[in-house]
């Protein structure tokens, strides 16, 4: 938490800095040059730049999937459909994005669902970047998407921010034909 708050500082500094000394050569005697026209504006406007550089070049967070939760990340097409096909439990395919906001505020959910959960469902990691032809395949438009899956067929889908009750509900849900109901992609 210090280091952002230090980077966000010193680029407001450094910001403000440079837009006092430009304000201050009085280059625009007008005063109609934001930057120019006085040390005071320079200041200004410098520190809002510098603002908005720290923020456009903020490193990512950490992933989207951790390490501990018990989720598998697929790595390939084949990888994912024997492990849907092979699986006498429900599985939850979660697609996700390491540039993906949304999915970076619903991960931590999914990893507390795979931890609490893990014996009752199978968890699967499927990042878009890398599993592009995934997504396409299987109707994902927009992110996060979850997927549950029973005997290799999709019984349910969650698109963006879940009822973690609902979903609870469909990963429970005992195997009969009535369990979970296909949802044909929006």
């Amino acid at each position: 938490m210090v280091v952002p708050i230090l980077r966000i500082g010193l680029a407001v500094a450094l910001g403000a800095g440079l837009g006092a000394v430009m304000g201050s050569t009085r280059s625009c005697e007008t005063g109609g040059c934001p930057l120019t026209a006085n040390p005071r504006r320079g200041a200004i406007y410098g520190g809002l730049m510098g603002l908005l550089i720290a923020f456009a070049f903020a490193p990512p967070s950490g992933p989207v999937i951790e390490a501990d939760s018990g989720i598998v990340e697929v790595t390939s097409a084949a990888q994912f459909k024997e492990q849907i096909s092979a699986s006498e439990k429900p599985v939850l395919a979660y697609f996700h994005a390491s540039w993906c906001g949304a999915c970076r505020q619903v991960g931590p959910t999914v990893n507390e669902l795979a931890r609490n959960h893990s014996g009752a469902a199978v968890f699967l990691g499927v990042d878009t970047d890398q599993n592009a032809e995934l997504a396409q395949e299987h109707a994902v438009q927009y992110l996060p998407t979850s997927i549950v899956f029973r005997g290799g067929r999709e019984v349910a889908r969650f698109v963006g921010a879940f009822d973690k009750a609902q979903l609870i509900q469909e990963l429970t849900a005992p195997d009969t034909p009535q369990a979970g109901t296909p949802k044909p992609p929006l």
